[in-house]
């Protein structure tokens, strides 16, 4: 199974012991593998006048970082978290040198939700919060919460077709797809968060020490040889050909990467039918790089 650490990438300010006031009482962040990170709640907020407060939050990863019966939201800025507040039933932003205090019972804030009982993971996506505005509560009626999910599904979604196809046997519906070249439309991007934790392993091109030899091609990647065939385009979709199209323009060395990329992907929780497309663009990318290899072998003997 592949595990990605995350230790060292976690909220600016968090660098080990004595990073902070012990008397703040912030707890260590620890290190983080994947299966853990992927359960992990993200809230984004937006629509603040505090600019800074318009980020992406993510879940404290310990039970020591709950307060008042509830878990806590952290920025990778490292300057707030959310909480909840019991006493006033709110969900509220404060600097995390109020963390201590706000364990303690306490609701200091700058922001906080303008009704009381909502849930800060509501999908309805929570808006009329209030911020502090020289120094008084001031309604913003289009602040608060703009986006709720889990790492999980960035990483699902990073790695998910980046356009939207329809089928030409779908009688009700006009494919929406350009011909080509492939243009990345609805792609949900990487939050902070994501590119914070996993700056390298899931979003960008494999280490040298993780590059698959040529010579190991055949002992380590098995694809089908039934379904679709990038060669042919036999037994393949629609999705399966604009896919294949796409990385027809592509480098053997950028498909090697691809496809090491996405093999990493392969123990990360996802829908069945997420799952279903990262195996079929795998085999397809496997299909072509041996096909690649092939063909730079016939050369060379042809050459010889």
């Amino acid at each position: 199974m592949a595990i990605y650490s995350s230790e060292g990438f976690c909220p600016q300010g968090f660098g080990g012991e004595g990073s902070f006031p012990d008397e703040w009482k912030i707890p260590k962040w620890p290190q983080l593998e994947l299966e853990e990170a992927v359960k992990l709640f993200t809230v984004t907020l937006g629509g603040f006048k505090m600019k800074s407060i318009n980020e992406e939050y993510l879940q404290g990863p310990t039970e020591e970082f709950s307060m008042q019966g509830r878990e806590t939201y952290w920025q990778a800025a490292g300057k707030y978290f959310m909480y909840y507040c019991k006493r006033f039933d709110k969900w509220r932003i404060a600097e995390i040198s109020a963390f201590s205090a706000n364990t303690d019972g306490q609701c200091y804030a700058f922001v906080s939700d303008a009704l009381p009982g909502r849930d800060i993971r509501n999908a309805s996506l929570n808006k009329k919060w209030i911020e502090v505005d020289e120094g008084q509560w001031a309604i913003r009626e289009d602040a608060g919460v703009v986006a709720v999910g889990k790492l999980g599904d960035q990483m699902a979604a990073q790695e998910a077709d980046d356009v939207d196809c329809t089928s030409d046997d779908d009688a009700e519906k006009t494919s929406t797809c350009p011909v080509m070249p492939a243009v990345r439309k609805g792609v949900k991007a990487a939050g902070k968060w994501l590119r914070r934790l996993f700056p390298t392993s899931l979003l960008g091109t494999p280490d040298d020490e993780d590059a698959i030899p040529e010579d190991a091609l055949d002992s380590i990647w098995e694809p089908k040889l039934d379904g679709c065939q990038p060669d042919t385009q036999d037994g393949c979709n629609f999705k399966e050909k604009f896919y294949i199209e796409k990385q027809s323009q592509a480098t053997t060395e950028k498909r090697m990467s691809e496809v090491q990329r996405l093999i990493k992907m392969q123990d990360v929780a996802m829908k069945p039918d997420q799952k279903e497309w990262l195996d079929a663009r795998i085999n397809i990318l496997e299909l072509m790089v041996r096909k690649d290899f092939e063909n730079e072998r016939v050369t060379r003997e042809a050459e010889a």
